[in-house]
């Protein structure tokens, strides 16, 4: 009976919650590892990866799971795996396995066969190597989802069972790597634990968990079987539950759409709503202030689309470099132009000095070593540009978080308090729906000023006259320069391709530009290809972080200062194909 009222109220859990979508067009709703120490020596891991493609047609997901670390000492030492089994929505499912790196690639899915929508994923494995032991203890550390995947994970958990009594500390931590962020560690009982995050864990950040146990309890590699009770639960019992669950999630999600429609609505200007196409961007706005207004956030895009708009200003040169090989990619150089800063604007100056700080030059490339921690320099310099002009109350980053951090908290309550208090679980559980709720709508809970949504709908008549550039033949001839002008913006609305075709179509014969410097004879088309590739190149660089793929063998992660994201076995990574 437990057992039904627990899948029972996990079924309506599903049901429940709302879909998310990240840049990629698709992300992990849920990450769920079940880590078994086994008395052979292996330790056997489970991992069930819930996925949503939306709309995408994909082959299937493929999942890296490293096998070759770092000692203290910088030498290799190695961790075997061995695979049970592959199942994709409980049947078995093709794959391709090979090393890539220091990883282990699992390549899952049919190569003739796409699909589109959600998926659940089971990865079973068997390790061998990845116990360690200290003077007064044995632990097993390992990180869970790995710093790889390029996509967000709604929720992220993990198990890990003993055969035998004698856990003495959990710990786990959550963030990008080397990160010290605490996330849930819960001892359930003397040869289990539980952990999970407490946030949504953004691209290439991870889980990582931390298990000591009495040292000598078992030999290094053992393992342990799942104890679990199955008593029966009165029925008045199950239904006070489901009548719990039912009445927490509706007054809950309720309160989250009040709170939505009292915080979280545009300050609207009725007057404002008719969408008329503007021929220039309002207030003068900057490609990166546009962005920011459009989608309430400071992208990466926005600001690669700020370089591009200071090489049409003649602040900088850029410079494609060819391939070095037929396969390879292209780079592309950035140049400092002979203009001051001074005249920029404050984002605009901090980002042109960061890019230029060891010199006049910089490769696309060579960003990927330090410019993210510059990246979150410049976008929070964004937030205070748009809030400076009253386009927003409040910060919007700072206003996502807090509603989602009050989200998180009642997530993890109902999920803790479901375990600790049982026969209150549909309660619990609704509570953690609520929560959910709310980390949800805290996306949409940033809140423009009546200046903000005018200009807001002024950005829509501006992208409308993009999307529909040919329909307006005579604003395109009385300007010459305008497609140099325009094109930062294009990037920003993502329609650099379709709009080239409409000038194209007008018959509109582009000059070469004179802050683009390419070997090639100047093509409208080719040109606008380059750019696109710069853009995604320029994003990915300067939005890299730099990690290491370690294994903590220097100390235990229960020493002084011990623990972070990233310091065990595991993790990894993964994406779609």
């Amino acid at each position: 009976m437990r057992k039904i009222l627990f899948l029972f109220l996990c079924f309506i859990f599903l049901a429940f919650a709302p879909l998310t979508h990240a840049d990629e067009g698709w992300i992990i709703e849920n990450f769920q590892s079940n880590v078994i120490v086994e008395q052979n020596g292996k330790v056997n891991i489970t991992e069930t990866i819930d996925v949503n493609f939306g709309t995408l047609q994909k082959h299937g997901i493929y999942r890296d799971i490293p096998n070759i670390y770092y000692d203290q000492n910088n030498k290799n030492t190695y961790a075997d795996i061995y695979i049970v089994s592959i199942l994709k929505d409980g049947a078995n499912e093709p794959y391709q396995q090979s090393q890539n790196g220091n990883f282990l690639r699992l390549k899952i899915g049919k190569p003739n066969q796409t699909f589109s929508g959600s998926a659940k994923y089971s990865i079973t494995y068997t390790t061998v190597g990845i116990l360690k032991s200290f003077s007064d203890h044995d632990e097993l550390y390992l990180d869970v989802t790995g710093n790889g995947w390029p996509v967000p994970i709604l929720k992220t958990s993990a198990r890990i069972s003993l055969p035998q009594s004698g856990i003495t500390g959990a710990r786990c931590f959550e963030g990008i790597q080397n990160a010290s962020e605490k996330c849930v560690a819960t001892i359930t009982s003397q040869n289990q634990a539980d952990f999970s995050a407490t946030r949504i864990l953004q691209a290439e950040e991870n889980m990582s968990i931390l298990l000591g146990y009495t040292k000598g309890m078992v030999p290094i590699l053992t393992a342990s079987k799942p104890q679990g009770e199955n008593n029966d639960i009165p029925t008045s019992l199950i239904l006070f539950n489901i009548g719990g669950f039912l009445a927490t999630t509706i007054f809950g999600i309720g309160l989250t759409i009040f709170f939505f429609f009292k915080h979280g609505r545009d300050q609207k200007n009725l007057t404002a709503d008719t969408i008329v196409a503007q021929y220039f961007a309002p207030d003068k706005l900057r490609p990166a202030e546009v962005g920011t207004i459009l989608d309430e956030r400071a992208d990466t895009l926005d600001v690669s689309a700020t370089i591009v708009d200071l090489a049409a200003r003649g602040f900088l040169t850029i410079t494609e470099q060819e391939k070095k090989w037929v396969f390879g990619s292209a780079d592309y150089i950035l140049k400092k132009g002979k203009k001051g800063s001074d005249t920029l604007l404050t984002y605009e100056k901090l980002l042109f000095e960061r890019l230029f700080i060891d010199g006049d030059t910089v490769k696309i490339s060579e960003l990927e070593k330090n410019f993210y921690t510059d990246l979150a320099l410049v976008k929070k310099s964004l937030y205070t540009d748009v809030l400076d002009k009253k386009y927003f109350s409040q910060n919007p980053e700072s206003v996502r978080n807090k509603y989602a951090r009050v989200g998180f908290t009642l997530f993890i309550t109902g999920i803790v308090l479901s375990f600790v208090i049982f026969p209150l679980m549909g309660i619990w559980i609704g509570l953690s729906i609520c929560g959910f709720a709310l980390l949800i709508i805290s996306r949409y809970m940033p809140r423009r000023t009546k200046l903000g949504y005018e200009t807001y709908i002024k950005i829509l008549g501006f992208k409308l006259f993009i999307d529909k550039a040919e329909n307006y033949r005579q604003q395109f001839f009385e300007k010459e320069n305008m497609f140099n002008e325009i094109l930062p913006y294009a990037i920003v609305f993502g329609n650099t391709e379709k709009f080239a075709n409409a000038l194209k179509k007008l018959g509109i014969e582009l000059p070469q530009p004179n802050w683009y410097i390419s070997n090639h004879a100047f093509n409208a088309m080719l040109f606008t290809s380059n750019m696109n590739h710069f853009s995604n190149s320029l994003t990915s660089a300067i939005a890299a972080q730099p990690t290491k793929n370690s294994f903590a063998s220097s100390g235990s992660g229960f020493s002084s200062g011990g623990g972070f994201s990233g310091g065990g076995f595991g993790g990894g990574g993964g994406g779609s194909w």
